[in-house]
């Protein structure tokens, strides 16, 4: 098996039966990945493996296997996610009036099917920010920018679902429009406070 870090051999020799979670320790463990780095990729034979991967039962098994791990300073990969949070905010801000048009159209089923998407896009960008602060050790996060951020987003989320459930379809477009949009516009004031922070 040939394993290396930053792309720095770190061992061509046979490894004992094990998965990469064991790898990883181990490498951590003998000081190929510092412990003040994080896993950014890696790769099993040129195949990204991701987080969950990992965390499945029995991870993937080590064979006659190349794996690639590439590492990364903390602080640099936190404000990768908190760019990949501010794209993904203003994708949420693109789609809202989209969906919006969709349910003002009377097309129910369809826009709740886009919304659903779009609320799962949101809880996401809330969890980065949330895993961000915990990691980090930040003070400021997406409950604490001054106007907080989640009670934005729960209360608007509270009135699309008080219409969705009286079927009152243009209520939920404007529950959205005047309660989502600014609610989510919120999220680029708490992402650069986190950014200052870092």
């Amino acid at each position: 098996m040939k394993v290396s870090v930053n792309d720095r051999l770190v061992s061509e020799a046979p490894v004992p039966e094990g998965n990469l979670r064991e790898l990883l320790d181990r490498l951590r463990a003998e000081g190929d990945i510092p412990p003040d780095e994080v896993v950014l990729q890696l790769r099993v034979d040129g195949q990204t493996c991701t987080a969950e991967d990992l965390d499945r039962e029995g991870s993937p098994a080590l064979g006659g296997a190349e794996v690639a791990v590439e590492t990364g300073d903390l602080r640099t990969y936190a404000s990768a996610i908190l760019k990949d949070v501010s794209a993904m905010a203003g994708v949420v801000r693109q789609a809202v009036p989209r969906v919006a048009e969709a349910l003002r159209d009377g097309d129910a089923e369809e826009a709740n099917a886009d919304l659903f998407r779009l609320l799962e896009a949101v809880q996401k960008a809330l969890t980065m920010l949330y895993q961000v602060q915990h990691t980090c050790d930040l003070r400021c996060g997406p409950a604490r920018d001054g106007e907080p951020l989640v009670d934005g987003i729960s209360r608007a989320l509270d009135r699309v679902e008080a219409a969705q459930n009286g079927q009152d379809w243009a209520a939920a477009a404007r529950a959205l429009e005047h309660g989502l949009l600014p609610a989510v516009a919120r999220f680029e004031p708490a992402v650069e406070m986190m950014r200052d922070e870092l």
